[in-house]
């Protein structure tokens, strides 16, 4: 766990991606996190992932995969359900936690679980609600995409087969720390 913390700190910014409006509200950073993906809009922290390996072998792809997650870095609502899951999550397991290790009466012990409880099925319908929006969010981030990307198509397909190389060559990939 410290070593995904520490390359979460380590990110450099990418300097070399230059955009009509810059973006300070979603900073994009070169992380190893995005390895499998080529690039990841990460909604927790409103940041844009690209795989060192990606920027290394393929630059030229970067602005497109980056033009992608950023139009999805736009829609709010996808950020703010992500939020809420981990919110939901969150206090689920604190007020699990506080059921376990409290010495508390009856009562109180209902009201902990019943909150877990209701904590827990609220980040599980907001992620059950990301599932079935996915496709209309994919859609308004290609249509952001398109209009900052000359050629998309094209380059859009080229990083999908270069991304599905990606995901094969880092699918086995030890994070051991040797």
């Amino acid at each position: 766990m410290n070593r995904w913390k520490d390359l979460y700190r380590r990110d450099p910014l990418l300097e070399s991606w230059n955009l009509e409006n810059p973006a300070e509200e979603c900073p994009v950073r070169v992380s190893s996190l995005a390895d499998s993906q080529g690039a990841v809009h990460e909604p927790i922290t409103n940041r844009v992932l690209v795989s060192p390996v990606l920027l290394r072998d393929r630059a030229d792809l970067v602005p497109v995969l980056v033009a992608v997650n950023l139009g999805l870095a736009r829609i709010r609502e996808r950020s703010q359900r992500w939020r809420w899951a981990v919110l939901g999550f969150s206090l689920s397991a604190l007020l699990d936690v506080g059921l376990l290790y409290a010495p508390w009466s009856g009562s109180a012990r209902l009201w902990d679980a019943g909150l877990a409880t209701a904590c827990f099925w609220l980040g599980l319908w907001q992620v059950l609600a990301l599932r079935r929006h996915a496709h209309r969010f994919d859609s308004l981030a290609h249509d952001w995409a398109r209009g900052i990307v000359s050629d998309f198509a094209v380059q859009y397909e080229a990083a999908r087969i270069y991304c599905r190389w990606l995901r094969r060559a880092t699918a086995y990939r030890s994070w051991s720390s040797s």
